[in-house]
């Protein structure tokens, strides 16, 4: 991760495909997103498995939906996935013409804007189907894709395995429609034992047996998510049900989806940053922010951060949570408010100054001294994990775009 000081280098400038990126200049507070890393990471998974169809749902994991998804276009992605209508419209209103997946979440009545925004759906409900194919005929178009969801044991969205074939075949029937892609979902390929991933499988395996006997070949068969990919389900060239599409998401963020994959080489792509808008010296007995639940022992030099829960810092790291300032750990006092969080500045060596920079999330490095805090460590104190929380930070959140195609190491 790029090293990062007690002030910001004003030479990045924000990116304007993302247009929170406009409010930098007006809010103290911004989540750095390191492009060098991000495109380190979509090596590191390329290595794995490829194709890849790389995962951007949720604002690309909370990292910048156009932006990144035009940086893993330039890097060779061949495909992109989103989870919903008005994601994949937003990719394609950017200018972005990589083929784009529908991972789920849609009803049968949104099939003309997904036809519209020439979006693959992936069907699972019988309703779907019909309302598709109606869609592409209205507009004229033929051969379109569309991939079937099997669910293979994580009980959501897709069909039963029983009735899968029945799908292919009233999918081959409907005119206008090419099935290009079966996938499943692996409920739990992030276990350090990953049978209960390979098991599965074999279900998938089966129907792809049986529709090569019947001389019925698709395309894509693709299941493995980041953790498959990282447990080396999907090795590169292997013709098998998970390896000719994979579907990295968390990992191209930089984040592990489990403590025992993480001797895969990622970088963390999102460092979360602030400036202090308020530094100021209490005395002992003096009660900190909403219902007082942290009281100074001691005369305390607290610092004001503008960041708060409706900016996606979680109210839970209330009297739990550190920050990083003059690359040292300094706790969160009191409770995290909607806007501001308040910490004990008193141990820092050098008086902090209003302006001064906060990490909240990522490293900082100041004069030698350095520390991280890590989505991981977020998530363990908040009882949940690292997805959430970098899923979380607030759209009110500008995004930087820093770095570029150099080495990452």
């Amino acid at each position: 991760m790029t090293d990062t000081s007690n002030r910001s280098n004003r030479s990045n400038q924000p990116d304007s495909a993302d247009p929170r990126s406009v409010a930098y200049a007006h809010r103290p507070t911004w989540l750095e997103v390191d492009k060098s890393a991000l495109l380190n990471n979509y090596r590191v998974a390329a290595t794995l498995a490829e194709p890849l169809l790389a995962v951007v749902k949720a604002d690309a994991y909370g990292h910048g939906l156009v932006p990144v998804s035009r940086l893993l276009q330039t890097a060779g992605a061949a495909m992109l996935g989103v989870a919903t209508v008005a994601e994949g419209e937003a990719l394609r209103a950017a200018g972005i013409t990589l083929p784009v997946l529908l991972l789920g979440g849609y009803l049968a009545d949104q099939a003309a804007a997904i036809v519209a925004a020439e979006l693959t759906p992936t069907l699972f409900e019988a309703a779907q189907l019909p309302a598709i194919a109606a869609a592409v005929q209205a507009a004229g178009k033929d051969d379109y894709a569309v991939h079937l969801k099997v669910d293979t044991g994580m009980g959501r969205i897709g069909v039963p395995v029983a009735e899968a074939a029945a799908w292919v075949d009233r999918i081959a029937a409907t005119d206008g429609l090419r099935l290009e892609g079966i996938l499943t979902h692996f409920a739990e390929a992030d276990l350090d034992d990953p049978a209960a991933a390979v098991a599965q499988l074999a279900p998938l395996v089966a129907l792809q047996t049986a529709l090569g006997e019947r001389g019925i070949s698709v395309r894509y068969w693709h299941a493995a998510n980041s953790a498959a990919v990282m447990h080396r389900l999907a090795a590169v060239g292997e013709q098998a049900p998970y390896g000719n599409l994979a579907r990295p998401g968390i990992m191209l963020y930089g984040l592990s989806p489990a403590p025992a994959l993480a001797t895969v080489p990622l970088t963390p792509v999102a460092t979360w940053k602030a400036r202090a808008i308020q530094v100021k010296t209490v005395p002992a007995g003096t009660r900190i922010s909403y219902g007082g639940t942290f009281v100074t022992d001691r005369p305390t030099t607290v610092v004001t951060l503008p960041v708060g829960y409706a900016d996606g810092y979680p109210r839970l790291l209330s009297n739990r949570g550190s920050v990083l300032m003059q690359g040292r750990r300094l706790p969160v006092i009191g409770r995290v408010c909607m806007d501001m969080t308040l910490v004990d500045a008193t141990s820092l060596p050098t008086r902090p100054r209003v302006g001064d920079e906060v990490v909240l999330l990522g490293r900082q490095v100041y004069e030698g001294q350095a520390d991280e805090v890590t989505a991981a460590e977020l998530a363990g104190l908040c009882d949940t994990i690292h997805y959430d929380i970098v899923c979380g930070i607030s759209p009110r959140v500008p995004r930087l775009y820093v770095g570029g195609d150099r080495g990452h190491g």
